[in-house]
């Protein structure tokens, strides 16, 4: 049905009652003859219904319509619906007390016609895997992607029969509840088969949920074990929890037969989002989900042959299908760490080494890959479901894998993962305005229903209600939701999604979004989802997420998140600037900032620094052989196997790397290359030696820097000295970073960076342009700031900012003089997403911080889209990772939080020239490195680094989107903020997270365009404004907002012009405000026409 816009159809249905004034009297009957035909015809009305009256006591009703404006066959079901009624009414006052049915029959029938029941044989999910291992056991269950390394389905049944002997042994009872709680990978799935074999229920619960969340879940499941890993350390601690660890399974003999649990057994319970913040288990019993997995598996030819690359979290239950629709067929799992499964450029490699034919992910996690992917594909079945299915996703697919098929699914986890599905074919037909639902699922089944409970007409939208073999048993622990949302309709049971929906006259569904995504802005209900759908068909957009989002005023706005496909040309303005330095200011910034008073590396220090490096060593060979590794002759361990045995903060593991590399270079270890470490004789450790080091460094701290006692103490000697404790976590590293001598130490090891840093800041401001807005990353107790806060004028704006709030309220105090603003700032996410305007910072600053970020070239792509054009980037970096920073910043929660690999693979830190490349990379315009010019600075590798962003900058040019919307929707459904990302940001199951968008979008820099309002200036436009205000009943409406984004609607702008007629004296008509819909305009058109 064409859109056409509120506020211009102010009566697109008309009812005209006619009685007592019959159509054709006597007279006319006697004179002409009786009518047979006749039509009228209303300006901006689609459908009128006329009833009158006959001289006979009769009624003639009459439906004249704009038969283009409704779809096929619409307005004959309607008017046969109609009449249905009118008779029904007519015939018996009893119809006058009940609701009326109108669907005709014959929709009924059609929609009956894809309704497929069957017998299926029953199987639990887990039987069938161990009939698989003894039929084929040699054949490859798992593929480890990070490793390589394989498992058999012998292999893997007899891991998942040793932990259900373990949970035996530890008195799991069968029916019994067991949240898993492991990262992913072989030993997940194992753990799941085994809590299944033990005839138990799975609960999947990752360890990183906030400890209040963890507490609900455990109150609604009433769960007694959580089944984890020795690697897991931050898992909250419950007293009344028995903690089961996987590596406790590896000793024992596994049981003999897995459990053959009932149909009506539970499987697992998987926890989604409640409305209410509480979230809620679904519980999901064996035969419910199975209907599912054999269907999907008949259905679309799933065998032995097929590969899956398991890109789902275990807590998400597209993971079930990936798991046990594979492993019930004998085909074959391509398991991902926890560190790629955002990865697009690893899921393509996992794709293209172990040719993997499935694929099983929501829409966006899909056309991520589809972006990484230039060649052709090797998949046969690509399952989308969970979220809206972008119409450009089918001809991206074929044209990479062109045998594929790709089916649309959706459904509920309340409904056993999908009850319905779409083969989706191209070229796309022209009525879709998004990928429909298609047909029910075997044994499953559909009505859409409207407030009465009834069932609703074609095209007529209303919930969905799902039937059928797939229902959840129950939301576990909450029996009154479980009523609410599970009801039982003419003796069947349904789940109510609380999704809209509609059927088309084919029998087909059409999803129609969430009902809570169903939004009142402003007195309009709008669907999010019709945002999306009509920004989507927009060429140049790649990804759109709409968005709801309220200011201080509590007043909610639409906001609309966009990343754009390459090479845009409509949707991007070009800005540029002319103000760039010139090769002579730019030469005069980097040799003018040199230090003028180097120090000199003294001899007495380089004696210190070598007894801190013997102390490096000596602390190792203490702390492992209080850990009892490597004590004996030819002991061999991994990474993993020492974190497990000694049982280490997993977060040590690259430290771990570097200490045994730095022994093998000592020729203390052998290293094999599978990353397996030997020691090549017992290490020994020498207490004597050891504290005859700590004595003469002790004793000579003041060579080193100036260092005092108590900073040489705090830096090197606690941590040598209780390194194992440290390593596990029974010591905590807070102890050393958050004492006050720290700062002190820091600015000594850093005294001339920060001096030659501050001399070309000060170059930068006075030799080229005054930056009105700064930003500092990473500020922290201020320890640089306070160095460069007196060369910037009063007017420049300094944001301060960190990853936490921690330090703002001492620095609050020190810099109370200054124009600084204090924000949240973290570097690993989009800096839009915190409310930050791209290109809208002068000058950034980041001192010795970058690198504990996780990804430096995304890092330094976000930075350079905040930059204004020719803005400059100022870094303070450490480039040389000596061993004795291993005992001070090496150990800092978070110094070995980086990600990208490719480019630092053993150590956070990378050479002053791999900056300088990434900065080309990252198309900065120019990078240098500033001269220290100290011989202790360059001892230690800290480098200054200047970049220039670009001259020329692309910006999202807003007026393009809106009009191209504003094309298409009514003008209350077009969006107040536009938000240009690089990519949309997802939650840990892949799917759209609307909720980061929502509710960070107000935070970080307030001088943000939605914040901005336009206040009325003269004086037609703030009398226009008093009466705005009266007549919406709101106080200082924004001048340039649409009158009908306000508030307002037909009956309210037929009163604003009447008082705007009487109070300017003026003749104007309701077309003015259509054609001038902000204050602004229309006092321009009033002082026009005066």
């Amino acid at each position: 049905m064409k859109q056409v816009p509120e506020e211009k159809m102010p009566a697109p249905i008309v009812f005209a009652y006619n009685v007592g004034q019959p159509l054709f009297p006597s007279t006319w009957i006697n004179t002409i003859g009786k009518g047979v035909y006749f039509i009228s015809q209303t300006p901006q009305v689609w459908l009128d219904c006329q009833i009158f009256d006959t001289d006979d006591g009769g009624l003639i009703i009459a439906w004249d319509a704009v038969e283009e404006l409704f779809f096929s066959e619409m307005l004959d079901a309607m008017h046969s619906a109609y009449s249905k009624l009118l008779h029904e009414l007519s015939d018996s006052i009893s119809y006058w007390n009940k609701i009326p049915n109108t669907i005709p029959q014959n929709q009924l029938k059609i929609r009956n016609t894809h309704i497929i029941s069957r017998q299926i044989k029953y199987k639990n999910i887990h039987s069938i895997f161990f009939e698989n291992a003894t039929k084929f056991p040699n054949k490859i269950a798992i593929i480890d992607g990070e490793t390589g390394m394989t498992w058999s389905y012998a292999e893997l049944a007899h891991k998942s029969l040793q932990v259900a002997q373990l949970l035996r042994t530890k008195r799991v009872l069968p029916n019994e509840g067991v949240i898993v709680t492991l990262p992913r990978g072989p030993e997940q799935i194992a753990a799941v088969l085994g809590v299944l074999a033990a005839g138990a229920y799975y609960i999947p619960i990752s360890a990183n949920q906030p400890k209040l969340r963890w507490k609900n879940m455990l109150q609604q499941v009433n769960a007694n074990y959580i089944l984890t890993t020795y690697d897991i350390k931050d898992i909250p601690q419950f007293s009344n929890i028995n903690y089961i660890y996987m590596e406790d399974a590896e000793e024992l003999y596994p049981i003999d037969v897995p459990y053959e649990s009932s149909q009506n057994s539970l499987a697992y319970v998987i926890f989604t989002s409640g409305s209410t913040g509480i979230p809620k288990g679904v519980a999901i019993e064996h035969f419910a989900v199975w209907n599912t997995l054999e269907t999907i598996s008949t259905k679309f030819n799933i065998n032995s042959s097929s590969r899956v690359l398991a890109v789902s979290s275990l807590d998400f239950d597209l993971s079930v299908f990936d798991i046990f629709g594979m492993l019930s067929v004998g085909g074959s799992i391509v398991t991902i760490n926890d560190h790629s499964w955002r990865d697009a450029a690893v899921w393509n490699e996992l794709i293209d080494t172990y040719q993997i034919t499935i694929w099983n992910s929501v829409p966006i996690l899909f056309k991520m890959l589809l972006s990484v992917s230039p060649k052709q594909l090797p998949l046969k079945l690509v399952i989308l479901s969970g979220d809206w299915i972008p119409l450009d996703i089918p001809n991206i697919l074929y044209d990479v894998a062109p045998i594929c098929k790709l089916i649309a699914m959706g459904g509920a986890t309340e409904a056993s993962i999908w009850s319905n599905y779409q083969e989706v074919n191209v070229p796309i037909p022209e009525h879709w305005t998004s990928i429909p639902y298609g047909f029910p699922l075997d044994n499953q089944f559909y009505r859409v229903v409207d407030s009465s409970y009834q069932d609703c007409p074609d095209f007529t939208p209303g919930e969905l209600w799902i039937g059928g073999m797939g229902l959840a048993k129950e939301y576990i622990g909450d029996p009154k939701l479980t009523e609410k949302k599970f009801v039982f309709s003419n003796g069947t049971r349904w789940y109510r999604t609380g999704d809209r929906g509609r059927f088309w006259p084919d029998g087909t569904i059409e999803f129609l979004g969430r009902e809570d995504a169903q939004v009142k802005i402003r007195g309009h209900r709008i669907e999010l989802g019709e945002i999306e759908s009509t920004i989507h068909k927009h060429k140049e957009i790649r990804d759109a997420v709409a968005f709801t989002f309220s200011l201080e005023n509590n007043t909610k706005n639409i906001g609309l998140a966009l990343t754009l496909n390459p090479f845009p040309i409509n949707l991007i303005e070009k800005n540029y600037t002319e103000n760039m330095l010139t090769s002579a200011e730019w030469s005069n910034i980097i040799n003018n900032s040199q230090n003028q008073s180097p120090r000199i590396l003294q001899s007495s220090l380089l004696d210190i620094w070598n007894k801190l490096n013997e102390l490096y060593e000596e602390a190792i060979k203490k702390a492992f052989t209080e850990l009892n590794i490597f004590t004996h002759p030819q002991e061999s361990y991994s990474i993993t196997d020492i974190i497990n045995k000694c049982k280490i903060l997993p977060r040590y593991d690259k430290w771990l790397m570097r200490a045994l590399l730095y022994l093998k270079n000592k020729n203390i270890l052998n290293k094999k290359n599978n990353n397996i470490f030997t020691n090549i004789k017992p290490l020994k450790y020498d207490k004597k030696h050891f504290y005859s080091i700590i004595n003469y460094i002790e004793t000579n701290s003041k060579d080193f820097i100036d260092f005092t006692y108590d900073e040489i103490n705090l830096a090197y000697i606690i941590p040598a000295t209780y390194l194992s404790s440290f390593l596990k976590g029974d010591k905590n590293t807070s102890e050393i970073y958050t004492d006050k001598h720290l700062p002190q130490m820091y600015a000594k090891m850093f005294t001339s960076t920060y001096k030659v840093a501050q001399k070309t800041i000060n170059n930068i401001v006075h030799q080229h342009r005054i930056p009105k807005r700064v930003l500092e990353i990473g500020s922290g107790i201020g320890t640089f700031t306070r160095h460069i806060l007196p060369i910037f004028p009063q007017e420049t704006e300094y944001f301060y900012t960190d990853v936490s709030p921690y330090f703002f309220e001492s620095a609050k105090k020190e810099f109370s003089n200054y124009n600084i603003k204090y924000n949240i700032f973290n570097m690993d996410i989009d800096p839009v997403l915190q409310g930050y305007q791209r290109h809208s910072f002068d000058l950034i600053i980041a001192a010795s911080v970058l690198h504990v970020g996780k990804d430096l070239r995304k890092i330094l792509s976000n930075i350079k889209n905040m930059l204004t054009p020719g803005g400059i980037l100022l870094i303070i970096e450490e480039t040389i990772q000596h061993y004795p920073f291993e005992l001070t910043m090496g150990l800092q929660q978070g110094w070995d939080n980086y990600e990208d690999y490719h480019l630092r693979k053993y150590s956070p830190l990378i050479s002053e020239k791999d900056w300088n490349t990434l900065f080309s990379e990252c198309k900065y315009t120019q990078s240098n490195s500033i001269m220290i010019n100290d011989n202790l600075s360059n001892f230690f590798g800290f480098h200054i680094i200047i970049a220039e962003g670009p001259k020329e900058i692309d910006t999202l040019s807003t007026k393009n989107i809106k009009s191209y919307l504003q094309d298409r929707l009514p003008d209350y459904m077009i969006p107040s903020l536009y938000l240009h990302l690089d990519q949309i940001p997802l939650t840990t199951n892949g799917k759209i997270n609307r909720s980061l968008l929502s509710q960070n979008i107000t935070k970080g820099d307030d001088n943000n365009e939605k914040t901005q309002k336009h206040f009325a200036t003269t004086q037609t436009e703030k009398i226009i404004s008093q009466i705005w205000s009266e007549t919406l009943n709101i106080s200082d409406p924004d001048c340039e907002t649409n009158f009908f984004m306000l508030g307002g609607d037909s009956l309210l702008a037929t009163k604003l012009i009447v008082k705007i007629k009487n109070t300017f004296n003026i003749n104007i008509k309701l077309d003015a405000l259509f054609e001038n819909q902000t204050i602004r305009h229309l006092a321009s058109f009033i002082d026009n026409n005066k």
